[in-house]
């Protein structure tokens, strides 16, 4: 214990995924990094108690980019299976890197492992783009062992809610992190014209601990430019929000737990493009209800020939409000085109946009290579 895996070690990180009980599989999404010249990634940690019965503190993480420091707990077999905290890692040097734990699971051997930060810098976004680093064939990583304080009675998680700023999708808003001392809600609030907390527009579980990209369905016809997340106890019928009611709102230091955050509001006209992927893994461009999107060879840069009959097959992407990009599309790359009759159509690198009308479900791909034409268009 105490010693370092990654670059600095002789030693391979144990494969998650290999028990088929694993709750979370830190090795599904690995990241291959080529560290810049002068920087060697790197987690350092050493055996140690528990600060103030629910913090650990790692000795050295150095990172080629910003980051994470995500602390897991191994199953049986060693591997790398439970996220249960992280902190943010800046680019370079981080020394006594503290990292509040769920202190219910920070018992005997810990694993630290660097992630990156390839979504939204400063926001966890795991399952999801900031998923574990690996450079060459070892994790960088470190474990350690953990006991609480001798003399230690029962500890408690410090209540706290992270947010970050963000278009609604699919009506829902991404709480990025919740740590929460007993089960409870995190509770969406629209915000008063006056500047006060108003009524509750959506709300989802969260579990005692650590909870990370908690996704909140919310009410788009009452929320607000700015909006509260806040958390709630769960104390009148498990599992049933009871708000107003035995539900009350989580007290620190006589405060409620409830940061502001922004968010941009979206209308049904508003476009969505975001990544999608096959079973092969092979990307290509989807809408926001993960419906497939194609193009012709038969259209030349910038203009539609698909007209008449055509359009009783493949049905153009109209844009009559905002277009809005998701994670991996170029924005760059989108624009639009006007169509004969006046209409506006999506174009992706030039490409008119189209859906195939017997594409039924999200996911599917039943127009890929019809006519040995129409395509999916890889982002």
């Amino acid at each position: 214990t105490g010693a370092p895996v990654g670059a600095a070690s002789t030693t391979s990180a144990p494969v998650a995924g290999a028990n088929p009980t694993a709750t979370t599989d830190p090795m599904s999404l690995m990241v291959m990094d080529t560290p810049r010249p002068g920087i060697q990634p790197q987690v350092k940690a050493v055996d140690q108690t528990l600060i103030d019965g629910n913090k650990v503190k790692i000795d050295l993480v150095t990172s080629s980019g910003p980051g994470w420091l995500v602390i897991y707990t191994l199953n049986d077999a060693g591997q790398p299976v439970q996220p249960i905290g992280q902190a943010p890692i800046k680019d370079g040097e981080n020394r006594d890197v503290t990292v509040q734990v769920d202190p219910s699971r920070a018992t005997g051997t810990l694993y630290a492992q660097l992630h990156v930060d390839h979504g939204q810098v400063g926001t966890y976004e795991f399952p999801g783009p900031d998923a574990p680093l690996m450079l060459g064939v070892a994790m960088i990583a470190s474990q350690f062992d953990v006991q609480a304080a001798e003399g230690a009675g029962p500890t408690s998680l410090v209540p706290a809610v992270t947010v970050a700023d963000q278009p609604i999708k699919n009506s829902s808003v991404v709480i990025p992190e919740v740590i929460s001392d007993g089960d409870g809600w995190i509770v969406v609030h629209r915000q008063n014209g006056d500047l006060t907390i108003g009524s509750g527009v959506g709300n989802a579980p969260v579990h005692s601990g650590v909870n990370t990209n908690v996704v909140v369905e919310v009410d788009t016809t009452r929320t607000s430019g700015t909006m509260y997340a806040m958390l709630h106890k769960d104390l009148g019928q498990k599992g049933v929000i009871e708000f107003p009611g035995a539900d009350e709102p989580v007290l620190l230091n006589g405060q409620i737990v409830a940061p502001t955050f922004k968010v941009t509001l979206t209308s049904d006209s508003d476009v969505i493009i975001n990544v999608g992927q096959d079973v092969n893994s092979t990307q290509y461009l989807v809408d926001g209800r993960n419906m497939t999107l194609y193009f012709s060879i038969n259209d030349p840069r910038g203009k539609s020939n698909c007209t008449g009959e055509c359009l009783e097959t493949w049905r153009p992407l109209f844009a009559t409000g905002q277009i809005i990009t998701g994670p991996g599309v170029d924005k760059n790359k989108v624009n639009v085109i006007i169509r004969e009759n006046g209409t506006r159509q999506v174009t992706y690198a030039g490409a008119p946009l189209y859906y195939y009308t017997k594409d039924i479900d999200p996911g599917d791909i039943r127009g890929q290579g019809f006519d040995g034409a129409w395509f999916t268009l890889t982002p």
